[in-house]
C-alpha cells in the first residue's frame, strides 16, 4: 500500500494535462511512489475564472487525484475582493482537512494564512511537512506598496506569520538558493534547500532553426506586470535604430497583464517592431522557443525576484538570454555559463551596447545555445532535480514512523 501524500497548494495549473505548473508536475512525477492528492483552488489566478471541474476529480493518465476548494474569486491581484477570496479558501482548506489523514504533506507558500492553515492542521494529526516556497512573503511587498507606518506594522505582522510558518514545517524547500538564505538568515531555519522551479527538459524542441543568417529573433514570456521592464529594451533597440543602424529582427511577446496596453502603444510611438501574441499554451511554447535567439528577461531594478519560470524555459530551448534582473543568483549564472548578457534598468547606454553587440556578433551567440542547454541539464532539468522532494519525502516518512513507534 501506498503511502498517502497531500500536496496543498493554492495557485496550481489550469490544463492538467500539459500544464508547466510545479505543483501539477510534482503530483504525477511522485504518484508512482506515492498515493498523492493535490488540494488547490477551483478560481484561476491567472485567468481570473472558475476552472472546469472534472467529474470524478482524477487527472486522467495522470495517476493523482485532485480535490477542489471553492474560491469566490477576484478580478484584481491588488484588491480587498482577494483578501477576502483568500480568507474563504482558507477556511474550505480547514473544514476539508479536519478529518483527513496523510503520511506526509507538501504544502506551497505563499499565500502565507493558506499555508498556515495547512500546517496547523497537519501538526494537529502529526503528520510531518515539506513547505514549498515560491516566493517571500512579506518581503515581495516592497516594491509594491509605499513605506508607511501602517505598512510597516502590516509587514511586521506578516513576518512573525511568516516566521512561525517556515520554523514549523520538517523541511523547507525554496525556489532559488537566494531565498533559502535569506529564510535560514532571517528567520532562524537551519532545514532549508533549494529546487528550481525547472522544467522538463525532454519535452522541449531544443534543435536551432533560423531563417536568415542577420535576422535577430527576439522573444519575451511571462507577465507584462509592472514588475517587469520591457519597456527599457523597446526604448533602447529604438535608440540604436535612430542611430543610423538598420536592424532587421523581429520581437515577439507571449503573455499578458496590466501594462500590455501600454506597451503596445509604446512600441507604436517609438516604431518597434513587436508582436503581442498574449498567453499561449506551454506546449506550443516549448516547440517554438527554439526558433528564436535571444530571450528577454527585463525585470523591476527593485523585484526580490530570483530563479523563476522563466529561465527554464529559455535555457531548455538553448537561448542566449538579456537580463536586466538583478538577482545574484541568476546573473552569475549567466556569467558563468557564458549563455547571456546581464545589463542594468538604470544605465540605458550599457543596454544599448549590448543590443549592438548581439547583432555584430549573431553567429557567435548562436553558438552559445550549447552553454544554455549545459545550464538547463546542469540545473533546471525537473527529471532529476525533483528526486529531492521524493528523498525528503521518504526520508520523513521513515522517521516519523520510527519516531511513532518508540
Amino acid at each position: 500500500m501506498k503511502a498517502r501524500l497531500a500536496i496543498i497548494a493554492q495557485y496550481s495549473g489550469d490544463d492538467f494535462s500539459s500544464s508547466n505548473n510545479r505543483f501539477n508536475y510534482l503530483a504525477k512525477f511522485l504518484s508512482n511512489d506515492f498515493d498523492v492528492e493535490l488540494i488547490t483552488s477551483n478560481f484561476s489566478h491567472k485567468n481570473k475564472t472558475k476552472r472546469p471541474i472534472l467529474a470524478d476529480n482524477t487527472v486522467n493518465n495522470c495517476g493523482y487525484s485532485i480535490t477542489y476548494l471553492d474560491e469566490p474569486g477576484y478580478n484584481s491581484n491588488k484588491s480587498i475582493m482577494r483578501v477576502f477570496s483568500l480568507h474563504i479558501i482558507k477556511r474550505n482548506l480547514r473544514r476539508y482537512l479536519k478529518n483527513k489523514s496523510y503520511d506526509v504533506a507538501i504544502v506551497a507558500s505563499p499565500p502565507l494564512g493558506y499555508a498556515e492553515c495547512a500546517i496547523n492542521e497537519m501538526k494537529k494529526s502529526n503528520t510531518p511537512v515539506i513547505l514549498d516556497v515560491q516566493d517571500l512573503w512579506p518581503e515581495a511587498f516592497d516594491m509594491i506598496f509605499r513605506r508607511t507606518f501602517a505598512f510597516d506594522f502590516i509587514k511586521a505582522f506578516y513576518e512573525r506569520k511568516a516566521k512561525f510558518i517556515y520554523q514549523s514545517a520538517d523541511r523547507v524547500v525554496a525556489v532559488s538558493k537566494t531565498y533559502a538564505k535569506q529564510i535560514s538568515q532571517k528567520y532562524a531555519v537551519n532545514n532549508v534547500s533549494s529546487v528550481y522551479i525547472g522544467t522538463e527538459l525532454v519535452s522541449f524542441d531544443n534543435q536551432q532553426r533560423t531563417d536568415s543568417i542577420d535576422l535577430v529573433k527576439f522573444v519575451y514570456v511571462g507577465s507584462l506586470s509592472s514588475s517587469y521592464t520591457l519597456d527599457n529594451f523597446f526604448e533602447s533597440i529604438s535608440r540604436v535604430s535612430a542611430h543610423g543602424k538598420t536592424l532587421k529582427y523581429t520581437i515577439d511577446i507571449y503573455g499578458d497583464g496590466e501594462r500590455k496596453v501600454y506597451l503596445e502603444e509604446l512600441c507604436k510611438r517609438l516604431n518597434v517592431r513587436a508582436t503581442f501574441h498574449g498567453f499561449v499554451s506551454f506546449s506550443y511554447l516549448r516547440t517554438h522557443l527554439s526558433y528564436y535567439d535571444v530571450a528577454l528577461n527585463f525585470i523591476h531594478e527593485k523585484s526580490e525576484a530570483s530563479i523563476i519560470n522563466k529561465h527554464g524555459d529559455y535555457f531548455s530551448s538553448g537561448l542566449f538570454v538579456l537580463s536586466s534582473q538583478q538577482s545574484e543568483e541568476i546573473c552569475d549564472l549567466i556569467n558563468a555559463y557564458d549563455c547571456g548578457l546581464n545589463v542594468s534598468n538604470n544605465e540605458p547606454e550599457q543596454i544599448d551596447k549590448s543590443i549592438t553587440f548581439i547583432f555584430n556578433n549573431l553567429a557567435s551567440i548562436r553558438h552559445k545555445r550549447v552553454n544554455s542547454l549545459r545550464l538547463a541539464k546542469d540545473h533546471f532539468a525537473r527529471e532529476r532535480t525533483y528526486n529531492e522532494f521524493r528523498f525528503l519525502v521518504e526520508r520523513l516518512i521513515t522517521s516519523n514512523s520510527i519516531k511513532q513507534g518508540s
